[in-house]
Parts: C-alpha cells; sequence; structure tokens
C-alpha cells in the first residue's frame, strides 16, 4: 500500500471517529436532559402544574404520590384523599412502550 493510500484510509478512519464522537455527545446531551426531569425538585423552588399526579417526599410519611388542586397538596392513603406538605417533588416517568 502507497503512502498515499494509506493516507486516505487514515483519514478516513479519522472522521468515522470524530462523527461517531458526535453521535456520542448528542445521545449524551438528550441523556442528561432526560435525567434532569427525574429529579427531586424543592416545593419552594418551582411547583408542578394544577392537577398533575406527581412523586412527593414528606418527611413524616416518606415517598408517595400527589398532585396540586386548587393551591392545596392532596395525597391518596388509606383510600381517602388527604391534604399534605411535601419538601420535594419528581415528575412521574412515563410507562415503557409494549413490545
Amino acid at each position: 500500500m502507497t503512502i498515499g493510500k494509506r493516507y486516505a484510509t487514515a483519514e478516513q478512519q479519522l472522521k468515522a471517529i470524530q462523527e461517531s464522537e458526535e453521535g456520542l455527545l448528542e445521545r449524551l446531551v438528550e441523556l442528561e436532559a432526560q435525567l434532569s426531569q427525574y429529579q427531586w425538585i424543592p416545593v419552594s423552588e418551582r411547583l408542578p402544574e394544577e392537577q398533575t399526579l406527581v412523586f412527593i417526599f414528606e418527611e413524616e410519611d416518606g415517598e408517595s404520590s400527589g398532585y396540586i388542586q386548587d393551591g392545596v397538596w392532596l395525597t391518596f392513603l388509606l383510600g381517602t384523599y388527604h391534604e399534605c406538605a411535601p419538601k420535594y417533588w419528581m415528575s412521574i416517568p412515563p410507562l415503557p412502550e409494549s413490545e
């Protein structure tokens, strides 16, 4: 193989590696954005939209689910809705697509 052909082959391999790295970086940015949606958010920092079911964390009761209705936090415990005062909330991830 001549030096010119080796150079061309090396150039092609380098370009393939760079394109692969760009694709990996793009995917990493996508995954970081998805992950940021599923972190505990202090209620003092931000609230979810009204009537949107989310995971909540209360100091006394721990983790459960709840939502805000007319400015009041509600959770469903023991077959009844109760007012609650969570410190943190997190979006509920979507269900997996069935195969």
